[in-house]
């Protein structure tokens, strides 16, 4: 869906995530603040701060103002259309690319229902949206579409790199699986897609920063 979301929401939350990068607001209940390995290995012994030390906020549904996002009910019509009425978010990452991380700001190629992997897989969609021109060189998302037919793979670590905590990716012949394609976005796009679909996101490769909010 594009330029679906409006600037002047997409700037109220990139501000309140600076104020927990900033150490503002204190984290709530559940949420879990991320930090880059790359960055800490970099900076070891320091205190760091600001936007360019943070990869994530998990879990912020408590947060009133980022909750604004899960509780759109412009989204609901499309939300419904893969999940039927009950609809439940289950999951909330406003995720930050800082530059200069190197290759382990990428997400090796994967599949969601390794993270959540409870179903009926066909009523659950993740909803990630752009805050900022999303393309190859700071980090866009890839897909190899027509994999959420498929089965689910085993997941583990890859051996091409430094990887964060918890990026896991699939254990299989990427190639076999079919052509990759890369989802370029515009500020305030959102992309919908299935937990079995295998996708990933390159490094950022530039000298800005790419911000998304999933559920």
């Amino acid at each position: 869906m594009r330029n679906f979301l409006k600037g002047n929401d997409i700037e109220t939350w990139k501000q309140r995530f600076l104020k927990y990068c900033d150490q503002e607001l204190p984290p709530l209940p559940g949420m879990q603040i991320v930090k880059d390995i790359s960055l800490v290995k970099k900076n070891k012994g320091k205190n760091l701060k600001g936007e360019a030390s943070i990869t994530k906020l998990q879990d912020f549904q408590f947060d009133e103002v980022l909750q604004t996002y899960c509780t759109n009910q412009d989204l609901m019509p499309y939300l419904k259309s893969f999940c039927g009425n009950n609809i439940k978010s289950v999951h909330t990452m406003f995720i930050n690319k800082p530059p200069n991380m190197g290759v382990s700001s990428r997400h090796p190629m994967h599949q969601d229902f390794a993270y959540f992997p409870f179903g009926p897989e066909d009523n659950i969609v993740a909803a990630w949206a752009s805050l900022q021109d999303a393309n190859i060189e700071n980090g866009s998302l890839h897909v190899i579409p027509g994999t959420h037919r498929g089965k689910f793979f085993e997941h583990s670590y890859p051996d091409d790199g430094e990887v964060n905590k918890a990026y896991f990716g699939i254990m299989a012949d990427q190639e076999s699986l079919g052509k990759k394609i890369d989802l370029e976005m515009k500020k305030g796009d959102i992309v919908f897609f299935h937990p079995l679909l295998i996708h990933g996101s390159g490094p950022n490769k530039t000298q800005g920063f790419r911000k998304v909010y999933f559920r």
